[in-house]
């Protein structure tokens, strides 16, 4: 664990100095707790992504448009352009790698429910539909479906993890809410819960938002931050040993 001093130098190095202006009002739990928070924060990559951020909005958005170009048609082809004997032959494959477990899903998960205007996590929703199906609820039994398919065509019975990342607010809720519902028919053992990142809330000007004297205000790193998730929480070493 870091000192305090270290900590200091650490902000000053990153210009941050000023997330302990309150230190000496706060009692000796919170200095403990609020240390032990600022070690967990990487200040010179929240700096570095921060800054990096602000020359994409200083480029324009003309200029970014300008540097996209069309996928080459020999990279992709679509359903309504290829014959049906193709089309039975990619569904062929996909259902024999789903046999033999070399398919899984990812779901972003982190949103709250706010835009819906609700509190708890978007996915345990209900979507207005007769059944009162939830979004969890549905993607789970299109992946019992999918499996079903496989075994049809294959004879064997594969299984597909589903990997849902949650965010710090979604978490608990959705952990909860599956376990409720018994993952909806599919194994537990196949259902993996990871939380994406955290990074610091700045101002316009850099500067890292406190949201209490003895806290910083951090708030989940987006859709991107999927990949640094999947690392720090070993999803790739897992997904490898389940294709084995």
């Amino acid at each position: 664990m870091h000192s305090l001093d270290e900590i200091r130098k650490i902000l000053r190095d990153c210009n941050q100095s000023h997330l302990l202006q309150f230190w000496d009002q706060l009692a000796s739990e919170e200095q403990v707790l609020f240390l032990k928070q600022l070690e967990t924060i990487n200040f010179k990559k929240a700096n570095d992504v921060f800054n990096l951020a602000q020359s994409y909005l200083k480029e324009g958005t003309q200029k970014l448009d300008s540097r996209m170009k069309p996928v080459p048609p020999d990279q992709f082809e679509s359903e309504t352009g290829v014959s049906a004997d193709m089309l039975e032959a990619y569904r062929k494959r996909g259902l024999e790698e789903i046999a033999d477990n070399h398919v899984a899903v990812i779901l972003l998960a982190g949103g709250q429910g706010t835009r819906l205007g609700v509190t708890y996590p978007k996915g345990t929703y209900p979507l207005g539909l007769p059944s009162g199906k939830t979004l969890f609820q549905i993607h789970a039994e299109r992946i019992r479906s999918v499996i079903r398919l496989a075994k049809e065509s294959t004879n064997k019975t594969g299984r597909v993890c589903w990997y849902i990342m949650t965010s710090q607010a979604t978490h608990h809720e959705t952990d909860k809410y599956l376990k409720k519902n018994n993952f909806f028919g599919l194994n537990k053992e196949d259902v993996v819960l990871f939380q994406q990142g955290l990074l610091p809330c700045f101002t316009f000007e850099g500067k890292i938002i406190l949201e209490r004297k003895d806290s910083v205000a951090l708030a989940p790193d987006g859709n991107g931050g999927i990949y640094m998730a999947l690392k720090k929480n070993k999803i790739v070493q897992d997904m490898t040993r389940r294709g084995d």
